[in-house]
């Protein structure tokens, strides 16, 4: 029997979900920041295109869903591209 579909629970599902995707980006945003500070002390660029291109090709992997891969490979791009924003204002400090 199908299952019937109520859009306010699925909402609600969403809701929940950019919580959590919230959640989860602050906390990568934390962990970028002990990278920037990481740099600064070792005088590094902020760009790092190799590691760049090595997240996104992990995407490929981490994905069950392959439909999705190039979705979140721009979601990724979007992420690094702030996290390189956030670095680029800490080495200014």
């Amino acid at each position: 029997m199908k299952e019937e579909l109520n859009l306010e629970e699925i909402r609600k599902d969403i809701d929940r979900i950019d919580r959590e995707m919230a959640k989860l980006f602050e906390e990568r945003m934390n962990v970028i920041m002990k990278v920037a500070e990481y740099k600064k002390i070792n005088n590094m660029p902020v760009k790092d295109r190799a590691r760049e291109e090595r997240v996104l090709e992990k995407a490929n992997h981490i994905i069950e869903n392959k439909k999705y891969v190039s979705g979140f490979q721009k979601i990724l791009r979007d992420i690094m591209d702030f996290s390189c924003e956030l670095q680029d204002e800490e080495l200014k400090k």
